[in-house]
């Protein structure tokens, strides 16, 4: 994705990648490079997380997306520290990663800022 892009793009950008189903995720992944890590699927969050509180603040993004975009990242940190969730065969049966999608789902529908 485009650095210059316009960081609400962005952010909906990698909650609709983290919300796509597990399949959807795994052809991604298996599309990006030899050997895939489901590292890859967080990269464009994390490098937006910083920016959700000035979105927030401005009015950019709804304040109804916020506990959903904050439980989205600590959901992510949480997985941090467990290695076989990384693994993209986990992508499918891991409990972990169904909760990714369901927040970042929620994220993304209440992202718009209302009269939007």
């Amino acid at each position: 994705m485009a650095e210059a892009a316009d960081p609400v793009a962005r952010l909906q950008a990698a909650l609709g990648l983290l919300a796509a189903t597990a399949d959807m995720q795994r052809q991604w992944l298996e599309a990006q490079r030899p050997a895939p890590i489901a590292d890859d699927l967080t990269r464009e969050f994390d490098e937006m997380a910083p920016v959700v509180p000035a979105l927030l603040e401005s009015g950019r993004i709804s304040r109804a997306a916020g506990p959903f975009l904050r439980q989205l990242e600590a959901q992510l940190a949480f997985m941090g520290s467990v290695e076989e969730i990384w693994d993209i065969s986990a992508l499918g049966p891991s409990g972990e990663w169904q909760r990714v999608r369901d927040l970042a789902a929620h994220a993304l529908a209440a992202l718009d800022p209302p009269g939007a």
